[in-house]
């Protein structure tokens, strides 16, 4: 884990010293704050929670853990932008975005896609 730490602080380095705006998260807490299934629950679970909240993804027969995670983080990062998420922690020891309670009431008025 140290090590994966570490080469995430790297890219978040090389990232900012070319001018992109880098945020944290963690998806467990994205997993509990819009009360999805645990990362121990099959990957189809997590979409079709997902779906039941307007969100529907094109995928591939089968995702990791890790795609989940990734699908996750975007989210976060969307309603980052469209102020429903929060940055929590202190700069000095580090901070991560998490989606705000109330985004989980604005996702399930998202307008529903068409297939």
């Amino acid at each position: 884990m140290r090590k994966l730490t570490l080469r995430a602080v790297k890219l978040k380095r090389k990232l900012e010293a070319q001018g992109f705006k880098t945020v944290e998260c963690f998806p467990g807490a994205v997993r509990k704050i819009l009360k999805l299934p645990g990362k121990e629950k099959p990957w189809q679970e997590v979409l079709k929670a997902l779906e039941r909240l307007n969100l529907k993804f094109k995928v591939k027969e089968t995702l990791t853990i890790h795609e989940v995670d990734a699908i996750l983080v975007a989210l976060t990062v969307r309603l980052h932008l469209e102020g429903l998420a929060e940055t929590i922690g202190e700069p000095e020891t580090g901070e991560i975005v998490v989606p705000r309670p109330e985004a989980l009431k604005r996702l399930k008025t998202y307008p529903k896609r068409r297939k």
